[in-house]
């Protein structure tokens, strides 16, 4: 590359001098305006010259840390490695209330669309530094949309999900700052099925604005599915400092303190048993001042995929309550999944859940309340397009509030979409 724009450089400076003399000497140029033309020429030449160091000098910093798959994205640190990625998640949300029904356009909250820029810096073989920057974008989330609002983009038409930084040594563990994951993140989501794109435990990501709608008073409720049915995740992401430990043997545990006060330990577990791939986790969380109503959370789940492609997942959740005479909040989810090279272009995957939600417990207006007990099952299809980054799928969950003060209608929710990686 370096020769040929040398060269290049060269050829079109010795054809605009020829061409020049060749015009000034046609029509009888004076001499002094020749050599006005030549010295033109010569700064042109030390111009073009300059530019051709300095696109050296970029293609030699980035030549190593750009890949191919991203050719135009840069480092402003020559020591790190950049990448851009992403994905936008998109889907149609078929409902029906038991009185009227409606089809949503929507952004899939269980993977929500998204773009991030993480950065790494790799200091030696045992250590190295990380940054990670990535924003969510709300756009007809599919856990806001509602029989009200078939529009709902929140607050914002962005959500902060990482703005991080972390230090990570081999035998040390990984340290990190920021706003991020904590420690009991995702711990009641661990699932190997590969179809939590259309059903996963936080069953309320598919379709939680939609409303019941209650039969004796023939209206619609403030109570929607969001209320009934929380998967008891952990805190989240929130700004807070974060330790791992290393892996020994597969497990390791992880701790981290909120901002406001809040803090949680959880153990982690990835490998595999008499041939059977496991995952599981396991948290206790105390939210403190980031939480109106939860004083203590105790939750877990644990995956497991056999050679023959069945898989298994089970997730259970304890919630203590702040106020007086509140019961304790649980949940269970249990799904049963199937997945096999169907097609030569990606993995077909097929599952089956069911879950039950107890007393979870929400404040509205300054009043807790508690609505009862929420059942729901489901089925799922995803058909994964490996060398395009492209997933296809489809989910249905039936709905069902069993609550002492009112009879509401179940809701049936269908969500089909598709989401594409960059």
């Amino acid at each position: 590359m370096k020769s040929r724009m040398q060269k290049l450089s060269y050829v079109f400076v010795i054809a605009v001098f020829a061409l020049s003399v060749i015009v000034g000497t046609a029509y009888g140029a004076p001499e002094k305006e020749l050599l006005e033309m030549q010295t033109q020429l010569a700064d042109q030449a030390k111009a073009l010259e300059e530019m051709r160091a300095t696109i050296d000098a970029l293609t030699s910093d980035k030549e190593s840390e750009v890949s191919f798959r991203s050719p135009f994205v840069f480092s402003g640190n020559k020591a790190s490695s950049v990448v851009l990625y992403g994905h936008v998640n998109r889907a149609l949300l078929a409902a029906d209330d038991g009185n009227d029904s409606d089809v949503y356009q929507v952004d899939n909250s269980a993977s929500q669309s998204r773009f991030g820029i993480r950065g790494t810096i790799k200091v030696s073989d045992d250590l190295m530094f990380g940054t990670l920057l990535e924003a969510g974008l709300n756009v007809n989330p599919s856990d806001s949309v509602s029989q009200e609002n078939p529009r709902d983009n929140g607050d914002s038409n962005f959500t902060r999900r990482h703005v991080d930084l972390y230090v990570k040594h081999k035998g040390w563990g990984t340290f990190s700052m920021g706003h991020g994951s904590t420690a009991s993140d995702d711990t009641t989501s661990l699932d190997l099925s590969g179809t939590y794109l259309a059903g996963a435990s936080a069953v309320s990501d598919y379709a939680g604005g939609l409303i019941f709608y209650d039969k004796n008073l023939n209206s619609l409720t403030g109570v929607n599915i969001s209320k009934i049915y929380n998967s008891m995740d952990g805190l989240g992401r929130d700004a807070r400092v974060r330790y791992d430990s290393p892996s020994f043997g597969g497990a390791m545990i992880s701790g981290s303190w909120v901002a406001d006060g809040g803090g949680d330990v959880a153990v982690r577990y990835d490998g595999e048993l008499a041939d059977i791939q496991v995952v599981g986790a396991i948290a206790y969380a105390r939210p403190s001042d980031t939480s109106d109503t939860v004083k203590n959370l105790y939750d877990g789940s644990v995956a497991l995929l056999f050679d023959s492609g069945f898989n298994l997942a089970f997730a259970s959740g304890l919630q203590e309550y702040k106020q007086d005479r509140a019961d304790d909040g649980t949940f269970y989810y249990l799904k049963l999944g199937y997945k096999a090279m169907m097609a030569s272009f990606g993995e077909t995957r097929f599952s089956v859940d069911f879950g039950q939600y107890d007393d979870n417990l929400t404040i509205s207006n300054g009043v807790a309340r508690q609505y009862g007990k929420g059942d729901v099952i489901g089925a799922q299809v995803v058909q994964d397009i490996k060398d395009f980054g492209t997933e296809l799928y489809a989910g249905y969950y039936f709905y069902d509030l069993d609550a002492d003060i009112s009879s509401y209608e179940s809701i049936h929710a269908l969500i089909t979409g598709l989401r594409i990686k960059f």
